[in-house]
């Protein structure tokens, strides 16, 4: 099993192939974001969901964020991840390969939030939880 670091890397690198040049991506949690960010923000992990240490799943947390004060380009942004019937949405990217090239065994997006607005700044996002079996 691959350590929880380097889950964060391969799910921030899939991110990064489709999102580097207009998104800033980070694989943790930052006290500062620059935004347009995206980072990966760890969850709860269910424990032996198969006899003898057999499966786990481990939950991650993608949050995209922008600025709140950019009125209309911002949610524009956040709407074109949102979108579940293009190559480029949030979901498609990634599960474009569900094993984060050989690091995990299976990962699927299973919901995003509503739009959100965060404490740390005058910023706005929306939230994907993304299952991870290592």
């Amino acid at each position: 099993m691959n350590t929880t670091s380097q889950i964060r890397a391969a799910l921030a690198a899939a991110l990064a192939a489709e999102y580097s040049a207009t998104w800033n991506i980070s694989p943790y949690l930052l006290a500062a974001p620059n935004p347009p960010q995206i980072e990966i923000v760890s969850g709860a992990v269910d424990y032996d969901l198969a006899m003898g240490r057999g499966l786990d799943l481990i939950h991650y947390t993608v949050r995209a964020m922008v600025q709140h004060g950019s009125d209309l380009s911002g949610q524009i942004n956040l709407d074109s991840l949102l979108d579940g019937t293009t190559a480029t949405g949030m979901k498609a990217v990634l599960e474009a390969d569900k094993t984060l090239g050989g690091v995990v065994e299976d990962l699927r997006v299973t919901e995003a939030s509503e739009l959100k607005v965060y404490p740390q700044g005058d910023f706005i996002g929306i939230e994907w939880i993304v299952e991870i079996y290592p």
